[in-house]
C-alpha cells in the first residue's frame, strides 16, 4: 500500500489531536489574562511565538500560570467545529487527546475534555512535548517542533493547524499538510487521507 494512505481493510489508524491551538483556542483568553493581570494590550496575530517576552516575562510563562488556574482552563472554549469534527472522525480513526500540558494539569484537562468532548478520548500528556514516541499513525499539532519529531521519527501524517506562531513553518514532506480549519481537516482526513 502506498505510504501516506490508509486502507479501509487495516484496522482503525491511530490519530493524536493536541489541544491548545487545535481543539481550545485559548489564546484570546491568555491576552485577556494578560491585559487584566500586566495592563498589556495585545492582539492575536501579536502572538508569533511561544518564547517571546511579554513585559519581564516570556509568553509560555504566562500561559502556563493561566492554566494552573483551574476557572481559568475551564474557562476555554473549543475551536469552531472541533467537537464535531471530533465526532465525525471517532469511526474511522481511533482517536487519542495528546498534549504538551504539564501533567499538573491532568485532572482539570480532563474535566475540561469531559465537558466538551465527552470521555471517550484518552488524554495523554507528555509534558516534555514528545508527540511523536506514541504510536500515532497521524498528529493534528499546532507547534512546528511537535510536527518536525513526528514527520523525523514517526507516522505518516503529520497536520498542521495553522496559527500566527507556525505560519513560517513548512517542511518539504509528503507527509504533511497545513489546515486552516476544522472543515479542512475533516476534508483531509475523510476525503484526502482516508481511502
Amino acid at each position: 500500500m502506498e505510504r501516506g494512505k490508509m486502507s479501509t481493510s487495516q484496522s482503525k489508524p491511530k490519530l493524536g489531536v493536541d489541544i491548545d491551538g487545535v481543539l481550545c483556542d485559548m489564546i484570546p483568553d491568555v491576552l485577556g489574562y494578560i491585559w487584566k493581570t500586566m495592563n498589556i494590550r495585545m492582539r492575536p496575530d501579536d502572538v508569533k511565538r511561544w518564547d517571546f517576552p511579554v513585559g519581564v516575562r516570556s509568553m509560555n510563562d504566562i500561559i502556563q500560570e493561566a492554566l494552573s488556574d483551574r476557572d481559568f482552563l475551564l474557562g476555554l472554549k473549543p475551536i469552531s467545529y472541533a467537537r464535531e469534527g471530533m465526532q465525525i472522525l471517532r469511526d474511522k480513526y481511533d482517536i487519542t487527546i495528546i498534549t504538551s500540558r504539564h501533567s499538573s494539569r491532568a485532572e482539570n484537562t480532563r474535566s475540561w475534555v469531559d465537558r466538551y468532548f465527552g470521555k471517550e478520548f484518552p488524554v495523554i500528556h507528555t509534558d516534555e512535548a514528545r508527540k511523536h514516541l506514541h504510536g500515532m499513525n497521524v498528529l493534528i499539532d499546532d507547534a512546528p517542533h511537535n510536527i518536525e519529531a513526528f514527520l523525523a521519527n514517526s507516522g505518516t501524517l503529520a497536520i498542521m493547524y495553522n496559527q500566527p506562531w507556525n505560519v513560517w513553518f513548512n517542511p518539504i514532506s509528503r507527509r504533511f499538510r497545513r489546515v486552516w480549519s476544522w472543515d479542512d481537516v475533516i476534508r483531509l482526513l475523510m476525503e484526502e487521507y482516508y481511502r
